[in-house]
């Protein structure tokens, strides 16, 4: 399993071809047809099954332990659940992980990442995704506190979601499995927010599931995000590109902003930190309708502020750089750069 992925990592142009384009988009397609018939999340049903069944099997070993099986018995217990990881490792890798081994999107789109990019590029770049922003904000649908609200709530809007997929994969730029199930609203949302998560995509029931506490502006981006996982782009900064790019190409405004206000919170956030003065001038110039809906993320982060987050963090990040990601965390922000190499290619053409 190990030397697998460690020969595939060196290989992105066979994974592409043979995994990427082979073997994953036939096989996603069965298994999000058939979890996507549910209208409820398979996986997180079998998560809740999961940790019963941990449960049940600690005190299990712990029963036998206590009647002197010490050896022998917990042996054996031990050897199955190393089984049930390697297993497990290897369905992960087989249903979607060698996705992270494939070729980057900047290669697929012709993008240059190479030139580093300045506090002037980071500026400009923030100050159109605003100002685009502000554009797309502007007659949305508020709530009484003036935060944007979704016309068909927020399982309406992820019944819409796979739209912009459609269009992105007519438009032909990238390679996109054609795939109908649409993301849905996690049940234990309470306790996601509690660990700082807004989505997640599960490869062994290929499910985008989405949060259901965030504030509605977040729902489209964060559906199209883990969209775009469940697409073959596992690598964090690339579904946040794609998932981008997939609310732009929408027929709807809504999508279309928000993926355009979040891919400006991430050219804010990287202006920060090279150049503050830039940055508070941004940032205090933002139009009242996105102020609102930024207080609005701004205190749903405060609500569920607990210590789990930076455990949580920790966890995704070790994760993370298991997978080839060494930036960890930090990758999501990494879309900034691709942000740039388009707006770059762009003033080329």
């Amino acid at each position: 399993m190990v030397l697998g992925r460690l020969a595939a990592a060196g290989h992105p142009e066979g994974v592409e071809r043979r995994y990427a384009r082979g073997l994953y988009p036939p096989l996603a397609r069965l298994v999000s047809l058939v979890t996507g018939l549910l209208p409820f999340s398979v996986a997180e049903v079998l998560l809740v099954a999961g940790v019963l069944a941990a449960l049940v099997w600690a005190v299990r070993l712990l029963r036998r332990a206590r009647k002197g099986l010490r050896g022998r018995g917990l042996l054996l217990g031990l050897t199955r659940l190393a089984a049930a990881a390697a297993l497990a490792v290897l369905a992960f890798d087989v249903s979607w992980g060698y996705n992270y081994d494939r070729a980057p999107v900047s290669a697929m789109l012709g993008y240059d990442l190479t030139p580093a990019p300045g506090a002037d590029d980071l500026a400009g770049l923030s100050r159109d995704l605003i100002a685009r922003s502000a554009s797309l904000r502007d007659g949305l649908p508020e709530d009484e506190a003036g935060v944007l609200r979704l016309p068909d709530g927020r399982r309406g809007a992820l019944s819409r979601a796979t739209r912009g997929y459609e269009a992105l994969a007519a438009a032909g730029r990238l390679p996109l499995p054609a795939l109908t199930a649409p993301p849905k609203i996690v049940l234990l949302s309470p306790w996601m927010s509690y660990l700082g998560i807004s989505g997640i995509f599960i490869p062994f029931t290929g499910e985008a599931n989405v949060n259901g506490t965030v504030p509605d502006w977040e729902i489209p981006f964060t559906a199209a995000h883990e969209l775009a996982h469940q697409r073959g782009f596992a690598r964090e900064e690339e579904a946040n590109y794609v998932g981008y790019l997939a609310c732009l190409a929408h027929p709807d405004r809504d999508f279309q902003y928000s993926g355009t206000f979040r891919a400006g919170l991430y050219a804010l956030s990287a202006l920060a930190r090279a150049d503050r003065k830039s940055y508070g001038e941004l940032r205090g110039s933002l139009a009242a309708p996105l102020r609102r809906d930024l207080a609005a993320l701004m205190a749903w982060q405060r609500r569920y502020e607990s210590r789990l987050v930076d455990v949580q963090d920790k966890v995704n990040d070790a994760y993370l750089k298991t997978q080839g990601q060494a930036d960890g965390v930090r990758s999501y922000g990494r879309m900034v750069d691709l942000l740039l190499a388009e707006r770059r290619a762009r003033d080329v053409r």
